[in-house]
């Protein structure tokens, strides 16, 4: 958290500033092809703006200087550059992807851009309320909207209405920020948890399971840090389970009463849950069910001969006809008398249905792993992994569905590991310094295994920012001090 309160002289340039990065981490999109592409990166010109700020503002120059980043940092970045100068030379068959390659690389290279600006308490507040400002209004926006169409009558249709999986992962960070926020009064309290319940609103209409994950994840580190933390503090066993309790008590509240007003989230995320921890397909055993109360009724009334008769025919129909009705009928057959297939989940049984949630992602994890098996040192050199993948309507389409899978596709093991090695350091920095913002981006690293965050333009601000942040991190300790809600 923030070592105090932002005196009045320092408010204007905090509004400012909040203004600013409310348009940073708005997202905005626009197409290549047929491709959608994160396309608002004007936190890049920051520096360019601050410094002509500061320059017609001399007499504060030295406490808002241009800086330069550490040298691990330059030396990360020198990597980056090696890795995209390399792979125009060894994947010159991509030569005619030129513009693609380098609009992906300058994309990248974006989370250095805050480096070059002295992250100061004026500057972390300004962040924190643009992330807040900005979740709240979308979380309005989209429960407007649910309204609008119909609300809990919509049942599954309203996860096409106003479901999205770009922003789920802001709203998670922006939730800690608001709950680890230190209200001084009653009414400054009752405002932070009416922020956070429209926060927590916004999140499950965006029925999105990495959502769910994310925020059931952070919530579970939530406990963890508590508990290690009161146990730092040596405070007494009794407090801490009191404030277990209450937080225990304050999560099942919430999940009721929105849960109550918001029936179909729920309804939606049952239906993801069982659809792949159930096992085969309820469609399955009815579709047995029927076949068998069909030859049942084939022997009730009938003589031996006729029985045999349309026994014959009946399951002649379901076994040789070569429509693809039939053979889905053939496939449900088969399956009642595999039993091996019997007891196993929806999910395994997707892995090889490209059309598949899961079975998509495990087909593009296997064309990663093939592609940077034999591409190790620069991976695609910043290209998508839309360059592996079959062409939809004749355009290079498709997403990695992960931003993990997609560095390693774009940068290699060796750039891979380097990226891995800096964002444990930040999350290690946070932990330290900002409970908050630490499980927050913990959520985040949580969502990107599933989606992509930090290459979309308002996740590659949130880590630029979070980046500059560990990187001053000398800076800022005088600065920033740790605080855990009491």
């Amino acid at each position: 958290m923030i070592k105090d309160f932002p005196n009045f002289k320092s408010n204007l340039e905090i509004l400012l500033l909040t203004i600013l990065f409310i348009i940073f981490v708005t997202p905005y999109s626009f197409r290549i092809g047929q491709e959608g592409v994160s396309g608002n990166y004007l936190f890049i010109l920051f520096p360019i703006f601050y410094y002509i700020v500061n320059f017609w503002n001399r007499s504060e120059v030295h406490a808002r200087e241009i800086i330069r980043p550490s040298k691990s940092v330059l030396f990360f970045m020198l990597t980056l550059f090696v890795i995209f100068f390399t792979a125009l030379y060894d994947h010159h068959e991509n030569l005619h992807f030129s513009f693609r390659r380098i609009a992906s690389f300058i994309a990248f290279m974006s989370i250095f851009t805050l480096m070059f600006v002295k992250i100061d308490n004026n500057m972390l507040w300004a962040f924190k309320y643009a992330i807040v400002i900005f979740t709240l209004y979308s979380s309005i926006d989209t429960l407007i909207q649910y309204i609008n169409f119909g609300g809990a009558e919509l049942g599954t249709y309203a996860k096409g209405k106003v479901g999205t999986n770009r922003i789920g992962f802001v709203y998670v960070i922006a939730l800690w920020i608001t709950y680890f926020f230190n209200s001084k009064t009653l009414l400054i309290s009752i405002l932070k948890h009416l922020v956070v319940s429209i926060i927590i609103i916004g999140l499950l209409l965006t029925f999105s399971r990495s959502s769910m994950i994310a925020l059931f994840s952070s919530i579970i580190v939530y406990f963890f840090v508590t508990i290690l933390i009161y146990l730092r503090e040596k405070k007494s066993y009794g407090k801490l389970l009191k404030k277990l309790l209450l937080s225990i008590a304050y999560i099942v509240g919430m999940s009721i009463v929105l849960g109550n007003l918001f029936p179909n989230t729920v309804s939606e995320s049952n239906r993801m849950i069982f659809d792949y921890i159930s096992p085969v397909q309820k469609s399955l055993s009815v579709k047995a069910e029927a076949s068998i109360d069909e030859l049942n009724e084939l022997t009730t009334n009938s003589t031996s001969k006729s029985i045999e008769d349309k026994t014959t025919k009946k399951l002649n129909e379901l076994t040789t006809n070569s429509s693809s009705k039939n053979i889905e009928d053939n496939n449900f057959i088969e399956s009642i008398f595999d039993l091996s297939n019997a007891n196993l989940p929806k999910a395994l049984i997707d892995l090889s249905n490209k059309t598949s949630s899961i079975g998509y992602r495990y087909y593009v994890m296997k064309k990663v792993i093939d592609f940077v098996g034999q591409n190790p040192f620069n991976g695609s050199g910043f290209l998508g992994v839309w360059i592996v993948l079959e062409k939809v309507d004749g355009q290079y389409k498709g997403s990695a569905h992960g931003q993990f899978v997609d560095v390693l596709f774009r940068l290699g093991l060796i750039g891979f590991f380097i990226y891995l090695f800096f964002t444990y350091k930040i999350l290690l920095y946070l932990f330290k310094q900002d409970i908050g913002l630490f499980i927050g981006f913990f959520g985040i690293l949580v969502y990107g295994l599933f989606h992509e965050t930090f290459k979309l333009s308002q996740g590659a601000f949130i880590f630029a920012f979070l980046f500059a942040m560990y990187d001053q991190k000398k800076i800022l300790l005088g600065q920033v001090k740790s605080h855990f809600k009491k």
